[in-house]
């Protein structure tokens, strides 16, 4: 019987962040081969970009070519019942109004899922992930029995910016808790320790400020339906400092 084990590392660092500064901090780790990006949509370029804004609303007008809007809507229902309820008082008439505008702004993260470029992940030890966009590792001498890692980072939640991975590993049968920690630590660890510095590269920039020295940070090992467990502590400082044990 299989059995699925994750493990959860999160980095959370602290300091203020405006729209735009996120905005900015987007397109710097897209330029870095880091995009943002929400499941089931479609990548986007961020930098200052142009942006089509296109609204529709409904309107309720007198009937008189001269006559005035008398009532503008944002949602079609709404603006239904007050033209059923006047029509037979009043001469008007509902109209829809599409319109489109064009501007230049800066595009804002969208969503906290991390897509790595093609260019970085042949830099990387593990491979794309084609149906899930996560990083997938093969386990030697099986390529049915693999490792993937979602990284993710969350912007802005309450002056804290979230860093997490996110490893799972669903082997045929229970393994040993050695076993467990040395194939989702060992296995990702460069990759990890690769993200995690071209992430702190950005925030820690001048133009962001945010303090990368002392994060917080939380790791867990879970076993589905069993218990879960705390991460060794050597673990937890050998990613923060980037080697291994």
């Amino acid at each position: 019987m299989g059995i699925t084990y994750t493990r959860t590392m999160t980095f959370t660092y602290e300091g203020d962040m405006t729209s735009r500064q996120e905005a900015k901090i987007a397109k710097d780790l897209q330029d870095k081969g880091l995009t943002l990006y929400a499941r089931f949509c479609s990548l986007v370029e961020y930098g200052f970009q142009e942006v089509i804004d296109e609204r529709t609303v409904w309107e309720i007008r007198q009937t008189d070519p001269n006559g005035d809007t008398l009532m503008r809507c944002k949602w079609q229902s709404d603006a239904k019942k007050a033209y059923d309820a006047f029509k037979d008082l009043v001469d008007i008439d509902l109209v829809t109004v599409e319109t489109t505008t064009t501007s230049k702004e800066w595009v804002s993260p969208q969503g906290s899922w991390i897509q790595c470029s093609e260019e970085l992940l042949d830099k990387l030890d593990g491979e794309k992930d084609t149906l899930m966009g996560n990083i997938l590792y093969h386990m030697e001498n099986d390529e049915d029995n693999h490792i993937t890692m979602r990284p993710s980072l969350v912007l802005g939640s309450y002056r804290k910016h979230i860093l997490t991975f996110e490893i799972t590993w669903k082997p045929e049968k229970i393994q040993r808790k050695d076993a467990i920690e040395s194939a989702m630590v060992d296995t990702v660890f460069n990759d990890m320790v690769t993200l995690k510095n071209i992430i702190e590269g950005r925030l820690k920039l001048k133009k962001y400020g945010i303090d990368i020295s002392n994060p917080e940070v939380d790791c867990n090992f879970k076993a589905h339906t069993l218990n879960e467990s705390k991460c060794a502590p050597d673990i937890i400082q050998n990613i923060k400092d980037g080697k291994k044990g």
